[in-house]
């Protein structure tokens, strides 16, 4: 459970830091 958390939670930075560089 916790590495596919991690996976997830990994994803979901990755999604909010190209959201970030297309609002840039």
């Amino acid at each position: 459970m916790k590495t596919y958390l991690k996976l997830v939670g990994i994803q979901d930075l990755e999604q909010t830091s190209q959201g970030n560089n297309h609002l840039l």
